[in-house]
C-alpha cells in the first residue's frame, strides 16, 4: 500500500489528455518524464516514448527509475506509470481495456461523470485481473505479489491460474515438483529370525585328583 500511495497523489494533480482518435478504442501516450521507451517489434529494439503516440497495438513501455508515463483512453480514463514499471498497454477489446503490469505501480482515473456503459478499465498481474467500480484506484505488482488501493469506489479483484507468460509461472516451471515417498507396508516387512540364545559361560574343570598311593602296612 506505500508503494501505491505517491502514485494516487501524483495522477491526482494530472489532467486528462484529450481523446486519441475518435470511434477508436485506443490509448494515447499525454505526457512523459525522465527515461520512458516503449518496444518496436518492427524495428526490434526499444524506443523513446514521446507525447501523442497512439497505442494501436499491444505495446511494452519500460519507465526508468525517476520516471513516469501519463497516458489517457477513449471513453474518459487516464492513467499514469510510475517509476520502475514494466507494463503493456494496448486497445479496447469488446470494449474493456486491459493493462498488462508485469512489474511496479500503475494508478488509474476514471472520470465520473462519464456516461454509463462506456469502456472499463482493468489491470493484470501475475495473480489476477483487477478492475475498481468507482473513479481511483491503484495496482502495484512487487516480486510475485499484488497489491491493490482504491481512493473513491470499490476494488474487485479475480484470481487466475497464471499463464504461460506469467512471472510466477516460470518460477514454478524451475523448480522440480516433489514426489511424494511410498509409505512402508507393515505387511511386507521381513519377519523377524530368532535370535540364539547366549551360550553360558564355560566353568573351570576341577584338576583331576593324583592316584593314592598305597599305605605301609
Amino acid at each position: 500500500v506505500a508503494l501505491v500511495a505517491p502514485a494516487i497523489h501524483a495522477l491526482g494533480q494530472q489532467q486528462q489528455a484529450p481523446e486519441a482518435k475518435a470511434n477508436a478504442l485506443t490509448a494515447q501516450v499525454g505526457e512523459v518524464r525522465g527515461q520512458v521507451t516503449r518496444f518496436d517489434p518492427a524495428q526490434g529494439a526499444f524506443l523513446p516514448a514521446a507525447p501523442g503516440f497512439v497505442v494501436d497495438r499491444p505495446t511494452l513501455f519500460v519507465v526508468a527509475a525517476d520516471s513516469s508515463l501519463v497516458f489517457s483512453c477513449v471513453g474518459g480514463i487516464a492513467g499514469r506509470v510510475s517509476e520502475n514499471s514494466r507494463i503493456v498497454l494496448a486497445p479496447a477489446v469488446d470494449g474493456a481495456y486491459e493493462a498488462d503490469l508485469r512489474k511496479g505501480t500503475i494508478a488509474m482515473l476514471l472520470d465520473p461523470d462519464r456516461p454509463e456503459g462506456g469502456p472499463s478499465f482493468a489491470v493484470r498481474t501475475a495473480q489476477g485481473v483487477t478492475s475498481a467500480t468507482g473513479t481511483f484506484f491503484a495496482v502495484t505488482e512487487y516480486k510475485g505479489q499484488t497489491y491493490t488501493k482504491v481512493k473513491r469506489g470499490a476494488v474487485k479483484r479475480k484470481v487466475l491460474q497464471p499463464t504461460q507468460r506469467d512471472f510466477a509461472a516460470y518460477l514454478n516451471k524451475s523448480k522440480p515438483a516433489l514426489r511424494p515417498q511410498p509409505r512402508p507396508n507393515p505387511q511386507l516387512r521381513p519377519a523377524l529370525r530368532p535370535q540364539p540364545r547366549p551360550k553360558p559361560p564355560l566353568r573351570p574343570q576341577p584338576r583331576p585328583k593324583p592316584p593314592l598311593r598305597p599305605q605301609p602296612r
